[in-house]
């Protein structure tokens, strides 16, 4: 309840927000108010620089759990990425998150896809579990890319279209 009386959520880190959605998505407990608070403190900061990967994964993981999908904080989040010159600290699990959960809310969003699998690529250290767990995240970008596709050819009022 304290969250919501606050008028924004400045004395918060960026640890304390992805922490936050990312236990009420592990709890199963939506709270579409304060996935909207979030969402929109996060849009409206400057830059995402002092978000650690493994928050902005947490992030994304948490609003494609709850089906809180927001395509402006999944957009500040890729444009954040995209914008960074290597991504040698996000590892497996976190692009393999950022993946499944764009996937998750069928946002297809290509140049960040492109830039997670060159990270893949280039890490030459990753274990055959890492291999899958990154197979599974595209794959699921390219169903959910396809399905986009189809759903395209057959308008309907009620299909999402970020």
């Amino acid at each position: 309840r304290q969250i919501f009386a606050l008028d924004n959520l400045d004395e918060f880190i960026p640890q304390n927000l992805a922490n936050t959605v990312w236990a009420f998505a592990k709890a199963e407990e939506p709270n579409p108010r304060l996935f909207k608070k979030v969402a929109r403190h996060i849009i409206g900061l400057d830059d995402l620089t002092s978000f650690h990967p493994q928050a902005l994964g947490n992030i994304i993981w948490a609003y494609s759990i709850v089906k809180e999908v927001q395509p402006r904080l999944f957009a500040k989040v890729a444009d954040h990425i995209l914008e960074l010159d290597n991504l040698h600290s996000f590892n497996p699990i976190v692009c393999s998150q950022i993946l499944r959960g764009f996937a998750a809310a069928k946002i297809v969003h290509e140049p960040l896809v492109e830039k997670l699998k060159a990270r893949s690529k280039e890490d030459t250290r990753l274990d055959l579990k890492s291999k899958k767990m990154l197979r599974r995240a595209y794959d699921e970008v390219y169903k959910s890319s396809k399905q986009k596709e189809i759903a395209a050819k057959k308008p309907s009022k009620h299909h999402y279209r970020p």
